[in-house]
């Protein structure tokens, strides 16, 4: 999930119980503890980066971040969380985590990542997005009118279907654009697929 990793300063440490059969890595990767055959990486609905276990016949779904923060992270406590300091949940690098109270966290997220914001996407009739906004002002700013009215009533904007999106939904769009190159369309299909296939491996 990371988009450059310099292999000379990766750290390799064994996961804790009950994940002991896997590594993780300073930057945020996943592997065999024997065999060092990286594991493959999803986005859950929530927007973490997380990988599966199967641990005595049950299929476990373990949060990336969390086990980069226990090998790596000095400051735990019982009850702590794991916060992103940039406020990107795909960024799993140890000097990107920290941990925090739960009202720390909370926050973290309102008054220094703006957190208290609702992004928005603009659908076409077809229903792939033509437009992603990080908030409704800014959608307001670009086509005028009131686009949360809009939203509030099911009503079109400017000819589109406005809706709002999670800001974890946010990032994965942005990250995938800007980063992995893929078109808003491809980007809103991959989110999409990712949701679903989560949301199953959840129940």
């Amino acid at each position: 999930m990371n988009k450059t990793i310099n292999n000379e300063h990766e750290v390799w440490r064994r996961c804790q119980y009950p994940l002991v059969r896997h590594e993780v890595s300073n930057y945020g990767r996943i592997r065999h503890a024997l065999t060092k055959h990286l594991r493959k990486l999803n986005v859950n609905c929530k927007g973490y980066v997380v990988f599966t276990v199967k641990i005595k016949g049950k299929v476990l779904l373990a949060k990336v971040h969390k086990q980069v923060a226990l090998a790596f992270v000095d400051g735990w406590r019982e009850g702590l969380q794991v916060n992103h300091k940039d406020g990107n949940k795909l960024n799993n690098c140890a000097w990107n985590l920290e941990w925090v109270s739960a009202s720390e966290n909370v926050r973290h997220a309102r008054y220094v990542l703006g957190k208290q914001v609702k992004p928005v996407v603009l659908l076409d009739k077809k229903g792939f997005p033509a437009h992603v906004f990080r908030s409704g002002a800014e959608c307001a700013k670009m086509f005028g009118g009131n686009v949360r009215a809009a939203i509030k009533r099911g009503q079109r904007y400017h000819g589109f279907r406005p809706r709002y999106i999670t800001w974890a939904q946010y990032q994965m769009l942005h990250h995938l654009v800007s980063v992995h190159g893929y078109t808003l369309r491809s980007a809103w299909v991959e989110l999409q697929t990712d949701l679903f296939l989560n949301n199953h491996q959840e129940k």
